[in-house]
């Protein structure tokens, strides 16, 4: 008993001190705490500043991207049609040579009819194509 005695004194001589320490240490706690709370709020405006920054530099550069590739698309087909209507012109043209020649074929059935020997025919050939006869000469004798 005596020794749970000299705790109580001992308590009551040291009771201030003790109180003391406590309030400082929820004054040092809370100045702690507050600080962290500080510094995690700058640091996240900090960070969320940068972020929003280079989300603005990706959009642009993403922007840009795509005007680019609209304007490659649109030389692409531009380029596509124009081949598109030489390749019509050139089918339509084609077409009407096709017909013109059955036309000329229908009303001239004896087109396959030549009357010329072999030899008639390489000088008809050569004389129309503008070259030397090469037909074989034939030697006459004395």
């Amino acid at each position: 008993m005596a020794s749970a005695l000299q705790t109580l004194i001992l308590a009551r001589r040291q009771g201030p001190l003790v109180a003391a320490c406590a309030v400082l240490l929820a004054v040092v706690m809370a100045a702690y705490l507050r600080g962290y709370a500080s510094g995690k709020q700058a640091a996240t405006a900090h960070y969320t500043q940068i972020l929003a920054e280079r989300d603005q530099q990706a959009l642009k550069e993403m922007t840009e991207a795509v005007v680019r590739e609209r304007q490659a698309a649109a030389a692409a087909a531009a380029i596509e049609r124009e081949h598109l209507e030489q390749e019509l012109a050139r089918i339509q043209k084609q077409q009407v040579v096709t017909r013109v020649v059955t036309e000329y074929v229908r009303t001239r059935p004896n087109l396959d009819a030549c009357r010329l020997d072999a030899d008639g025919l390489r000088v008809w050939n050569a004389g129309n194509a503008g070259k030397p006869n090469r037909a074989p000469q034939r030697k006459t004798r004395p």
